[in-house]
């Protein structure tokens, strides 16, 4: 993840989300030291973006956005029809909403 593919992330959970996102926010979705996660986040927006697991958290957590498409193994829809399909996303983008809301409360 490059460090404007973050900045867009951060913009695209904002719109997901319905509220503002800071990178203070993003840090502690990340479980960045709250004295200097704010910092390090802005460092990787400005750069080459995050690494290693936060990267791989970030990329789950970007499916709580229509904007960015969920990786086919974790629904495992296999033969479902499409509408079903389109349900079990649905109902996969809220939860992770969520989650996040109540990572950030």
């Amino acid at each position: 993840m490059t460090g404007g593919e973050l900045k867009q992330l951060r913009h695209d959970l904002a719109d997901a989300l319905g509220r503002r996102m800071t990178t203070g926010d993003m840090a502690k979705l990340c479980g960045l030291a709250p004295k200097n996660g704010a910092e390090t986040m802005q460092k990787w927006e400005d750069g080459v973006g995050p690494s290693g697991p936060a990267a791989a958290l970030l990329s789950v957590l970007a499916c709580a956005s229509e904007r960015h498409d969920i990786d086919p193994t974790v629904l495992d829809a296999g033969e479902l029809n499409g509408e079903y399909v389109e349900f079990l996303e649905d109902r996969y983008r809220a939860m992770m909403r969520a989650e996040i809301l109540r990572r950030l409360s």
